[in-house]
This record gives C-alpha cells, structure tokens and sequence, in this order.
C-alpha cells in the first residue's frame, strides 16, 4: 500500500514539474517540446489519479501560441470540466474565452467568461504570484482581451480600470500582467481615437528596466 502511494506521488510530481517545463518552453517559442511536456504531464497526472487540469492548462496555451484557437479552447474547457476548486478553474475558462474570441466565436468567449466570474466567486484565492495564481488583475486582463477582439472599447476599459483597482487594494503586482493591462488599455484608447491618452498608458511601460521587458 505504501509503494503505491510512494508511486502515486512521484507521478504527481513528475505531472507538476512537467507542466511547468511545458509553460516554460511555450514562452521560449519552442513549441513541439513544449507540446510534449504537457502531454507528458497529463500522462502522469492520470497515473497518479489526480486532476491533469493543470495539464491541460499549458497544453491550451501552447495551441493558442500555435494559432490553434479551436483546439486550444477546447483543451481548456476540458480542463475547466475536470478542474478542481483553486484558481486554475478561473484561469482555464478564462483561456476558453481568449481562444473562443481570437476564433471569432464571441458568444463562447462570452459565456466562458461568465464561468470564470462564477468559478472566482466560489474560489479561495492563493498568493498571486504562481504560475497557476489568477488573481482579479489577470483575470481583468483576459476579460479586456475579450472585449478588444469583440471592438467594445469601453469594456476594455473598464476591466482596466478593474485591474488597477485590484492593485490599488493590495493585489500582487506581477509585472507582465501590468504591462500587459496598460497595453491592452492603450488599444482601447486608440479604439475611441484617444491617441493621447494610448501614450499616456504606454509610456510607463516603456520605462521598465531591460530585464522586465
């Protein structure tokens, strides 16, 4: 019995450190080996008899990185299925409704997005800053990513406005999403023909040091 829960658990480590390698080698563009960790990972994850939602997970974003927008919201509403009650149920109805909308499929954008409000209601934040964290800012990002591909500029802006507000209250600032939020926001603005105010949200931006950009 030991051996088997010994077992169980180096599958579930080996799942977990796979799917990190899998996120990782995805934003190195190295996108066949980051495919195959994250199948690897769902591999062990199913091995060790727990939820390969995190798997599933970098799996949906390798195929978004690949322009694959059908198969990537799939793989995440997959995942959201199977996900349990942390963060990564947001974060996988969120990735459905990012690939839905990149797909033009905006009506499944929009109502992956009401599941990811849904599943955050019911969701006990962590620390924010993991790799599987999404914390109200990242959650905004992807809600006004959504709204820019729909073209409703006020939306966008309005989950700007929710991120920085998150922020304001003591939210963990990670940098990426910031930049990310104050890009996306800059769209907006160019969407309603504010070009003032585009360079106004992109100029701190631009002041990050090299290693943050």
């Amino acid at each position: 019995f030991r051996r088997v829960l010994f077992r169980s658990e180096l599958y579930r480590l080996d799942a977990d450190l796979l799917a990190h390698a899998s996120l990782l080698l995805g934003d190195l563009h190295r996108h066949d080996a980051a495919a195959a960790h994250g199948s690897a990972a769902q591999l062990c994850a199913d091995e060790a008899g727990t939820s390969p939602a995190v798997a599933l997970s970098v799996q949906a974003k390798t195929e978004r990185w690949r322009m694959r927008f059908a198969s990537s919201a799939d793989l995440a509403r997959e995942g959201y299925d199977c996900s349990p009650a942390t963060p990564i149920r947001i974060l996988l109805a969120s990735q459905e409704a990012n690939a839905a909308a990149l797909l033009g499929d905006l009506r499944r954008a929009r109502a992956a997005l009401l599941r990811a409000e849904r599943a955050g209601e019911a969701v006990r934040p962590d620390s924010g800053v993991s790799a599987w964290s999404f914390p109200p800012p990242r959650q905004a990002l992807f809600a006004l990513s959504v709204a820019i591909r729909a073209q409703d500029a006020a939306s966008a802006l309005a989950q700007a406005s929710t991120a920085d507000a998150a922020w304001a209250s003591g939210a963990a600032r990670v940098t990426g999403t910031w930049a990310q939020v104050r890009f996306g926001a800059a769209i907006a603005r160019i969407m309603t023909a504010d070009l003032d105010g585009a360079l106004a949200e992109i100029t701190p931006v631009m002041t990050l040091a090299p290693e943050f950009r």
